[in-house]
């Protein structure tokens, strides 16, 4: 091969070279771009937050008027009470089940408070099926909301996953525990100690309702005057039989 045909083969390999290098910060700047440019969602994600607070409010009302339930179970008053205390049986449900059922309430009912995002009919939002889990306490009800949204305008996009550690201030689960133990205390003794129920609800300053109802047992109301839900005093409903109330 001749010294011209050398210095030609190297030319080519150098503009190659210099070709490659240059489309390779050309990408690498355009993928830089495209990362620092994302989109401003903060309102977005804002009003997600406000809604699943909004709407865990309603499911803590909802699930304390249905006796930790979104549908009345099979074993319940006429009127849809779930019985907690039946015959000599406690049929309260579980914490992780009343826990479930916030969560159920949540996944139901967010949508409605979102209204498919038409106040911002600016964005391209994609929405994904709505996941809730809920843990409640003494004090708070916690939500975890896994709901993926793909968020667009022009040529950019944002996703955004999960609402995690939502807290709405509650005495859902101080109630829940005082009922816990008035349901304990009625199962060992088989029968209602008025002054134990008392105690227990002195204790931690909430005040019961009870009344009878002819063949279905005793509705009982526990009420928190200090926790006011829905611009009234929050209160948590179930109902009992005993076996001498049979007919």
């Amino acid at each position: 091969m001749n010294k011209r045909a050398q210095v030609t083969i190297f030319i080519i390999l150098a503009i190659v070279v210099v070709a490659g290098v240059g489309i390779y910060f050309a990408v690498s700047g355009n993928l830089n771009k495209s990362k620092s440019s994302s989109l401003d969602t903060r309102q977005i994600e804002s009003f997600v937050q406000s809604c699943i607070e909004e709407v865990g409010e309603d499911a803590i009302y909802e699930i304390g008027q249905n006796g930790g339930y979104v549908f009345a179970p099979e074993l319940s008053t006429f009127s849809g009470v779930p019985y907690y205390f039946y015959n000599g049986r406690k049929y309260m449900p579980l914490k992780e089940k009343v826990e479930e059922s916030i969560s159920d309430y949540v996944e139901q009912s967010l949508f409605l408070c979102l209204n498919n995002f038409q106040d911002f009919l600016e964005y391209n939002i994609s929405q994904e099926e709505v996941f809730c889990e809920t843990i409640f306490n003494e004090d708070s009800v916690i939500f975890d909301i896994k709901y993926p949204l793909t968020i667009s305008k022009g040529s950019e996009i944002q996703k955004i996953e999960n609402f995690e550690n939502i807290k709405v201030y509650s005495s859902f689960g101080l109630v829940y525990y005082s009922i816990e133990n008035i349901i304990e205390d009625l199962e060992e003794k088989n029968t209602i100690c008025l002054t134990c129920i008392s105690d227990i609800l002195e204790e931690n300053n909430l005040r019961m309702e009870m009344s009878s109802v002819f063949e279905e047992g005793l509705l009982f109301s526990i009420i928190d005057e200090d926790y006011e839900i829905k611009n009234q005093p929050f209160e948590y409903i179930f109902a009992i039989k005993l076996e001498n109330e049979e007919e």
